[in-house]
């Protein structure tokens, strides 16, 4: 990592005190800035290639998304990863306003290993990734097509549903516009590598889906993600993989396996994986349709399931596998009075905007455009098709 790689903006100096005591045990090489105030991070910014930002809320007000914005304009490092200090009645605001993460006033270490050690590890690894040499891409192309065949052998035409797996991730994660190319990558592999775990189960199991009702079906179905990461562990073109498939099976409300993270403790990347192997083994393993399979998956949407990617599976059930004709896309800019909602619109950060089946006026229009400036629609927006008859 660069030099002056941390940045705390905080005016309490026990908590400063507890954050340095954190990074010096964590085991990554991590140089450390110290400022009191906004403006003097915002100088500072402008001549130090800082990784993260660490914003003490507890005593600094930090209540619009223009403030982090700032300092993201005002940093020569594009990949700046910010995280703020907060307590819990105020996390969803810090993340609605632009924060990457949040840890939980007061911390322990355990909280600050999940959150900062894991953003700490993913820019490590990421600088490592772009340095990867022609002989490991095609060691890593070829592991991937020996686990595919070695999988379809043990599991009849389980290869068609990695492939599906692997579109539908890719296709949500290029909707979803947060994912870079290397991410991108990663995901490819871990489209298919999760499923290495599977191996090991009896044959009673081995065409069930892995879950059932957001919950590993079978006690033994925890060996999944476990042999997973055992198999990958000493492969070192396969270190930014081994995350994903470790936190697969974690739930959005923190009752998944195995450490029962929650929300933002799990990996973007892992959500959106979770949301796409549960809907494709419902779909290929227990014989549903995809429309059944995608309303399975929106039963659990926040609880089981980032909302977010739950949204865009719909959206690609009813765009991409089942073309309809009953609703036309449309862009923000074209809504028009009187036009009728065929999919409900939501923000990036869970607010139900507008229900499905809503009749859109001028006053709706504007909110809708107004609360979309700083809070993004996910995915795109439905019109129902009037049926000229």
């Amino acid at each position: 990592m660069k030099p002056d790689s941390v940045l705390f903006i905080a005016q309490n100096l026990s908590i400063v005190e507890k954050l340095l005591t954190s990074f010096q045990e964590y085991s990554i090489q991590t140089d450390i800035s110290h400022v009191l105030s906004i403006e003097e991070a915002l100088k500072s910014l402008k001549v130090s290639p800082f990784e993260i930002i660490i914003i003490d809320t507890t005593e600094l007000s930090i209540e619009h998304k223009e403030i982090i914005d700032s300092l993201r304009t005002h940093s020569v490092n594009k990949n700046l990863s910010i995280v703020a200090i907060c307590k819990q009645q105020i996390r969803n605001h810090c993340i609605s306003i632009g924060f990457d993460d949040c840890i939980i006033f007061p911390f322990e270490k355990e909280e600050f290993d999940t959150t900062f050690g894991k953003i700490l590890v993913r820019k490590s690894t990421t600088q490592q990734s772009t340095t990867t040499t022609p002989e490991s891409v095609s060691l890593t192309e070829e592991y991937i097509t020996i686990t595919k065949e070695l999988l379809a052998l043990r599991i009849p035409s389980f290869d068609e549903t990695l492939t599906s797996i692997e579109r539908i991730s890719l296709w949500i994660a290029k909707e979803f516009e947060d994912f870079s190319e290397v991410e991108l990558q990663h995901l490819r592999y871990a489209s298919t590598l999760w499923a290495i775990g599977k191996l090991v189960l009896p044959d009673t199991a081995i065409r069930l889906p892995s879950t059932k009702n957001g919950f590993l079906q079978e006690e033994y179905m925890t060996q999944i993600p476990v042999v997973t990461v055992a198999t990958l562990k000493n492969k070192p073109y396969f270190t930014n993989v081994i995350p994903i498939v470790e936190a697969l099976f974690e739930n959005f409300d923190g009752t998944g396996f195995p450490n029962g993270h929650q929300g933002w403790q799990i990996p973007l990347t892992s959500r959106l994986l979770r949301v796409v192997v549960d809907f494709v083994e419902l779909h290929h393993c227990a014989n549903k349709t995809p429309e059944n399979a995608v309303e399975i998956i929106k039963q659990y949407s926040n609880k089981i399931y980032d909302q977010r990617f739950v949204i865009l599976l719909d959206q690609y059930v009813s765009e991409i596998l089942i073309p309809v004709k009953t609703h036309s896309i449309v862009h923000l800019y074209e809504l028009q009075e009187g036009m009728k909602l065929s999919k409900e619109i939501v923000t990036n950060s869970g607010i139900k905007l507008v229900p499905k089946g809503s009749t859109l006026t001028q006053s709706t229009i504007e909110k809708i455009q107004r609360i979309s400036s700083s809070d993004p629609i996910i995915g795109r927006i439905y019109i129902a098709v009037q049926n000229e008859n």
